[in-house]
């Protein structure tokens, strides 16, 4: 029997798990996810924040899919690092946990690179359902919402917030075509996004490289994707500007470990964008390394 740890409930997570559960061989299965329930189509969150989705639509199992699969899922937990030569994910609560196989699935993250305040509370990175739980309560206590990020996605965001009767303050560039200048939208392009400011816990304005200052209650940052893979650092792991360097089996450069989904690179173009075919690839990528396994 081998200990299997699956770092990620994405999707891709998740169809490594129900490959591996469709031919049970006693393998001791463990998902560490930064969620707080089950997987989830993280491509159908734009709809679950507009309204027109439930919670519930965007899981893909129920909490019992694990328990009666026997799987061991640890939620709410990250992964501070892996120690390839012992074997061990050791999370950052400082849970040790050995793995005879690991498959990576963590997916990517919104990067706000290096802008002063962006840790601040009240900024939230439109990402996980977590976040985008939050997001939904708190624009409802907003008057205005600043929007940051990749064009396209700041534009879906727009319009879910400006449907809500909030005032929106996007700065990203460059403004989408489609993109009119409508009533309370202000897109600015011309200048860039130089410091969130906040009094505590209190967002106040974003500051532009010009000096100007945009009064905001709330900030959601979006796009610019970059992989979710810092706990990889001095483990051995190849990547490639964060990406997992996998070949056609999903296999990293080191024999036990695998990856799939959105964190690992396979030598094609990437688009940061959530689709469903994203979805699709991921099971398939998900398949292929239970394969190997």
């Amino acid at each position: 029997m081998a200990k299997i740890i699956i770092i990620g409930n994405s999707p891709s997570g998740f169809s490594v798990c129900r490959a591996l559960v469709k031919n049970p061989t006693g393998h001791e299965i463990t998902v560490v996810s930064r969620e707080s329930g089950p997987a989830y189509k993280r491509d159908l969150l734009f709809e679950y924040f507009a309204g027109k989705l439930t919670e519930k639509e965007l899981f893909l199992c129920n909490d019992d899919f694990y328990k009666q699969n026997k799987i061991n899922l640890l939620k709410d937990r990250e992964v501070l690092r892996v120690d390839t030569k012992k074997q061990k994910v050791i999370l950052k609560d400082n849970l040790k946990l050995d793995y005879n196989f690991l498959v990576i699935a963590s997916g990517e993250e919104v990067s706000l690179s290096d802008v002063p305040g962006k840790n601040k509370e009240g900024v939230f990175r439109f990402y996980s359902l977590k976040d985008v739980k939050k997001i939904k309560q708190l624009v409802g206590l907003s008057q205005v919402v600043g929007v940051i990020g990749e064009a396209l996605a700041c534009q879906k965001i727009t319009e879910i917030v400006l449907a809500k009767k909030k005032e929106v303050k996007i700065v990203s560039k460059p403004r989408p075509e489609a993109f009119f200048d409508i009533e309370h939208a202000e897109w600015i392009e011309k200048f860039d996004l130089a410091e969130i400011i906040g009094e505590g816990n209190e967002i106040k304005a974003l500051k532009l490289s010009n000096g100007k200052a945009l009064g905001v209650d709330l900030v959601i940052a979006a796009g610019n994707y970059i992989p979710y893979s810092d706990f990889l650092k001095n483990s051995g792991v190849q990547t490639d500007n964060g990406y997992i360097v996998v070949d056609s089996l999903m296999r990293t450069n080191i024999e036990n470990i695998f990856a799939c989904g959105r964190v690992c690179k396979q030598g094609v173009v990437r688009e940061a964008n959530w689709s469903a075919q994203t979805i699709v690839n991921a099971i398939n990528n998900g398949e292929l390394s239970c394969q190997r396994l």
